[in-house]
């Protein structure tokens, strides 16, 4: 026979665990610390900063990206209340609301963050190179690396599955923090609270097979796109296609691989946005012909409106309907096959690049 449940009194514990470190995760952290909360923000990457520590502007405001993240960075490098755990993960938690009891497990580093000065000399020395993810594959960096240039922490990090333990740079790091040993740690913590700020991925566009991912060199992701617009970029603010040729006309698919029951049946709510700030960008600083194509724009948050007829003002050129094809011209040019549903005219139109 079913019994009704007993009130249980137990006296919460005072402190919280904060999962994800992008700009999410580091505001809600820093709103705890604040009111005098130890808080544990655990990220899986070697910095925290998430995806937005690679864009240039932020939408509808179109401020400077790193502006507003670099001091909610540091705050969180800086904050008694804060302990950060990069390079690590939740691996079990149990226990009851207000009491849970968290295992974490913290990656090996190869690097004593509190002795590296982030000199660079180990990265220097090592003789490995591989793709850089933090410029999407743009560039290489060593297997011991910085994340990026302001990363935090401000230190070096070892990508122990490219290391070939040579110990070439163990041997010329003038303070001794580097340990190619290191075998990381499991901690346990206890929390009365957990917050979940995971962030995204982006979709695996070489699943887009008319859109000639991967086989196009020209054909590339937004955030591609934002990392070589970017001045920290690998192309330092400029852009160019594969070859180094000129760029004047730039293409953006919109939905791609999204509201697709194929891919993801789900709209991600910020493709739209995203996307038309790039375009203003795009036209107005580099002065590039811009064309949008899209299925719906959505822009139902304060100042995303205002956002959207600026960039129609500026130029931007926008085509209701989804890209159906990509492929290259007799001329070595993409062309982008697309139907405007507005006209019921399908449309064939070359562009340097299509991101």
């Amino acid at each position: 026979m079913a019994h009704a449940l007993e009130p249980v009194k137990e006296e919460p514990v005072g402190e919280a665990l904060v999962v994800g470190g992008g700009i999410a995760g580091i505001t809600a952290a820093l709103e705890l610390a604040n009111m005098g909360v130890r808080v544990h923000l655990v990220e899986k990457r070697p910095a925290i900063g998430g995806n937005m520590a690679k864009l240039t502007k932020v939408f509808p405001t179109l401020d400077d990206a790193q502006s507003l993240l670099k001091p909610r960075m540091d705050a969180v490098w800086e904050h008694p209340n804060i302990d950060l755990l990069t390079l690590a993960e939740v691996q079990e938690v149990s226990g009851q609301a207000g009491n849970h009891r968290v295992r974490v497990y913290v990656k090996p580093r190869g690097v004593d963050v509190k002795k590296c000065t982030a000199c660079g000399m180990c990265a220097k020395a090592c003789p490995v190179e591989v793709p850089d993810e933090f410029n999407e594959g743009l560039s290489t960096r060593k297997a011991i690396y910085l994340p990026y240039p302001e990363a935090i922490p401000p230190a070096y990090v070892v990508d122990f599955s490219a290391c070939t333990m040579c110990g070439e740079c163990e041997k010329v790091c003038p303070t001794k923090a580097i340990n190619l040993k290191d075998a990381g740690k499991t901690i346990d913590l206890n929390v009365g609270a957990v917050i979940l700020a995971l962030g995204y991925d982006l979709y695996d566009a070489k699943r887009l097979e008319n859109y000639g991912y991967g086989i196009y060199k020209d054909v590339i992701t937004m955030m591609a796109l934002e990392r070589m617009i970017s001045k920290s970029g690998p192309t330092g603010g400029q852009l160019k296609k594969a070859d180094g040729g000129e760029v004047r006309k730039i293409a953006l698919a919109l939905c791609a691989g999204s509201r697709d029951k194929n891919h993801v049946p789900y709209c991600s709510r910020i493709c739209c946005m995203y996307s038309v700030k790039l375009a203003y960008v795009l036209k107005t600083v580099f002065g590039l012909d811009v064309t949008v194509y899209y299925i719906d724009i959505r822009a139902a948050g304060k100042g995303y409106e205002d956002l959207y007829w600026k960039a129609q003002e500026a130029g931007v050129v926008f085509i209701r309907g989804r890209v159906a094809e990509i492929y290259k011209g007799k001329d070595g040019k993409l062309v982008v096959r697309a139907e405007d549903t507005l006209t019921s005219e399908v449309r064939e139109e070359e562009y340097d690049i299509v991101a």
